[in-house]
């Protein structure tokens, strides 16, 4: 089965060996599942800028929040702005995903998962990440190397 969805940039790939996500908008980020384990690689920004918020700026954006957040105009607006400065779909390093029924060869960066907030943040880990049981493919320089 292989489903591909433009408008998120996501494409699905599933046969008997493995079930692969790729978020082609996010520099081509993946979630790879096994019965043998999983393998997870996050898109690489060519930059990133974090841009820290301040308590003064917080204390105004969470008020703010409270007071109009019931406003549907209000968070479409709010949507539109941080969609534009969160969601980077063009600034990512190039990365080229070779898939087979019984191979996946990735060529590109190695990414990590990371979040870049303002704010402090909760990391959540999935119950395939935490059972560990984890893919480690055969690395070459940039290219990596899933066998099934």
């Amino acid at each position: 089965m292989r489903k591909h969805f433009p408008n998120s940039g996501l494409e699905v790939i599933q046969n008997d060996f493995y079930y692969l996500v790729i978020n082609h908008k996010k520099g081509g980020s993946f979630r790879l599942i096994t019965k043998a384990g999983s393998y997870t690689d996050a898109g690489i920004l060519k930059k990133i800028s974090e841009q820290e918020v301040g308590i003064l700026k917080g204390m105004i954006f969470n008020k703010a929040n409270f007071f109009l957040g019931w406003l549907p105009i209000y968070r479409k607006l709010l949507r539109k702005y941080l969609r534009g400065k969160v969601v980077k779909e063009r600034e990512y390093e190039p990365r080229e995903i070779e898939i087979n029924e019984r191979q996946i060869i990735v060529r590109g960066p190695i990414g990590a998962k990371a979040a870049y907030t303002g704010n402090q943040s909760s990391r959540y880990f999935s119950v395939a990440e935490l059972d560990g049981a984890h893919l480690i493919p055969k690395v070459n320089g940039n290219i990596r190397t899933f066998t099934f």
